[in-house]
């Protein structure tokens, strides 16, 4: 007589443990993926947007200022994005924003140019260490 019902109700058991467990995975990979973001941003408070403005004054050391303008080509991003961007690089110490109104430009600061020499620095140590892991695979081919 209650044979029928047992079935459901272990099937209702089982479905509910499986949603349970589901719900506590997705749970976690939340919690991963939001931990491992704080703690990039902390080590790296810069987007990848905000380093190609770094990089755009570490490739030319001619060039003085950047535009509003000449960020979005840069990054091919909104006025309204470029506009955050460039002043959280203020906020950071990396720009100085300079003029009024549609006049507005910004410098880069002596924290710009000096992360600027440390991203070379690492760029030079990159290279260099592609270049013998290179040139050890040549010699063991031979």
């Amino acid at each position: 007589m209650f044979e029928g019902f047992l079935d459901n109700q272990n099937q209702a058991i089982l479905l509910y443990a499986a949603v349970l467990i589901f719900v506590f995975a997705v749970m976690i990979e939340f919690w991963r993926r939001f931990n491992y973001i704080q703690t990039h941003r902390r080590e790296n408070p810069l987007s990848d947007r905000m380093e190609k403005a770094i990089h755009y004054f570490a490739e030319d050391k001619k060039r003085l200022k950047i535009t509003n303008d000449a960020y979005q080509k840069l990054t091919g991003i909104s006025d309204a994005t470029a506009t955050r961007d460039l002043d959280k690089l203020e906020e950071l110490g990396f720009l100085e924003q300079k003029g009024r109104n549609r006049g507005v430009y910004y410098l880069p600061t002596g924290e710009m140019r000096k992360h600027t020499k440390s991203h070379q620095k690492k760029r030079l140590i990159k290279t260099t260490s592609r270049k013998r892991t290179a040139h050890t695979k040549r010699k063991t081919a031979h």
